[in-house]
């Protein structure tokens, strides 16, 4: 006997440095025993009119988070935070050197985590910890996942991809799944098309000084879709047509060229700041005039 397909969709952050052209969305498909494959559809219209995608990719691990332990952030390696998730599949330990090269990367909730350390825990519980956190500009979910929230392994050959067109931006994407252990109506998610995939990462990194004349002067640092490995003594790639950023301080709204700004304002005038890419703005750095 064949056993029921489980299907996951989301659209995540790149995880190369390829541009993307169009929103990018990843579904990964695992089964009960015996299951080894099932075809894909998707919809752009609620399930109006469905589309063949093929068949699914290799077999993936997909779970279930089961309990949280709160940590830290994404500056350093969280080593109090954990993840207790249940899934049918063997996990194992990730060094330093494949952490690096990519190994044991996760997507929960929105949140990508790489996770160094697996504990079992009996019946198919696992606990994972030495954790990254909040990785590829998913820094704004930490903290956010709850148990009972879906837990996928990002493993190589097992995701399958689906550009979009841009104007799904704010929509959703339905999928279908018929395989061998599936009831007649097959098996249906869906995936909400946010822009993660192609547009940029909120800047960080603000500053704010108020010079002797009076004027203040803030300055923030770009970050960038692709590039996102250290490398010393060179800038992220640009990875959007042009520089360009949305500053709103209080009511007033201008744009720049370069991540800084001066002028006149109050202390206690809050500031957002968003970077502007090719395919729209991204999330906001968020300031207070005379804080940092």
């Amino acid at each position: 006997m064949t056993g029921t397909t489980r299907l996951i969709a989301f659209e995540a952050p790149p995880l190369t440095d390829e541009l993307h052209s169009a929103p990018r969305l990843s579904v990964v498909a695992a089964g009960g025993p015996g299951w080894r494959q099932a075809e894909l559809a998707y919809s752009l219209d609620d399930g109006a009119n469905w589309t063949a995608l093929g068949p699914t990719a290799l077999p993936g691990i997909i779970g279930v988070v089961s309990a949280v332990t709160p940590g830290g952030g994404s500056a350093l390696v969280d080593r109090r935070g954990r993840f207790d998730v249940q899934l049918a599949e063997d996990l194992a330990d990730a060094d330093d050197a494949a952490l690096d090269a990519g190994a044991n990367l996760a997507w929960i909730d929105g949140e990508l985590i790489q996770f160094a350390q697996v504990r079992p825990l009996g019946d198919r519980h696992w606990r994972l910890s030495g954790l990254r956190r909040g990785l590829r500009g998913t820094e704004a979910m930490i903290g956010l996942a709850l148990p009972g929230a879906s837990f996928v392994l990002i493993a190589p050959g097992s995701v399958r991809t689906l550009d979009v067109p841009v104007a799904m931006l704010g929509r959703s994407v339905r999928f279908l799944a018929h395989g061998l252990g599936d009831p007649v109506e097959g098996v249906r998610t869906a995936a909400a098309v946010t822009g993660l995939s192609v547009l940029p990462p909120s800047p960080i990194g603000w500053r704010c000084r108020r010079g002797a004349d009076g004027r203040v002067t803030i300055g923030w640092t770009r970050r960038s879709r692709i590039g996102w490995r250290w490398l010393d003594r060179v800038d992220a790639p640009l990875g959007e047509e042009t520089e360009r950023y949305r500053i709103a301080i209080g009511d007033r709204v201008e744009e720049l060229s370069a991540p800084v700004w001066s002028g006149t304002v109050a202390d206690g005038t809050r500031v957002a700041i968003r970077q502007i890419g090719t395919w729209g703005a991204s999330a906001p750095l968020v300031g207070i005039v005379g804080e940092g």
